[in-house]
């Protein structure tokens, strides 16, 4: 079997193309800033011409950017004591948040301190703006005594609120069959409860995104 050059060379000119094209492509990929396809020509084991296309790393980025984006993230504070009433339905804490697109959504977590032993069901909510009361996603739970650290926790979200703008944000309990009782007899306490204490805090931070 003889040496055929005409072959050989067809060959070495399809691996040289395939490299300049892989050369031209990583080029593109990584230092074009515009979001876009790369198309390209590769010779396969056939020797068969084929056009490939790829996105970039700007279109990679830009398409990963637009899944979720964060428009802000806003976290209150309150460590002020605070002694809550033996009644049906209270609210304890409220402030406002401003929503900025009506299409977001908001991601709602915190933990809030309290103190002495409440009711063990209260029907503890939150509500924002016109959402009505909230109980999925809140939960409180504490020691079974009188003197017992309460807490809530809260890891909800809002998805079809598209009212924009400043709104009430509250907590509160509504039992649902006019019991008067309380979570707990004190909303961050302090050592007036016990002297060991240092002034306690309670954190909700709400995130608002797309």
């Amino acid at each position: 079997m003889g040496f055929n050059i005409a072959e050989t060379q067809q060959k070495l000119d399809r691996l040289v193309h395939n490299i300049t094209e892989r050369d031209r492509v990583l080029n593109d990929m990584y230092f074009n800033t515009d979001p876009k396809d790369v198309a390209f020509e590769k010779y396969n084991e056939a020797g068969k011409l084929k056009t490939v296309t790829m996105p970039n790393f700007a279109k990679i980025k830009k398409d990963i950017n637009a899944l979720k984006t964060i428009i802000q993230i806003k976290t209150f504070s309150n460590n002020t004591r605070t002694a809550l009433p033996k009644q049906d339905s209270y609210v304890f804490w409220e402030f406002e948040f401003d929503k900025q697109q009506s299409k977001s959504k908001l991601l709602i977590q915190g933990v809030l301190r309290g103190r002495t032993r409440g009711a063990h069901w209260c029907g503890i909510y939150f509500s924002y703006g016109s959402s009505g009361e909230q109980r999925d996603g809140i939960c409180y739970a504490g020691e079974g005594h009188d003197n017992a650290p309460q807490l809530i926790s809260i890891n909800a979200s809002l998805e079809n609120h598209t009212q924009t703008g400043k709104q009430h944000f509250k907590i509160g309990w509504n039992h649902k069959n006019n019991n008067s009782w309380f979570w707990a007899g004190v909303f961050n306490p302090n050592n007036n409860d016990d002297e060991r204490e240092h002034q306690t805090g309670s954190t909700i931070s709400i995130i608002e995104y797309i």
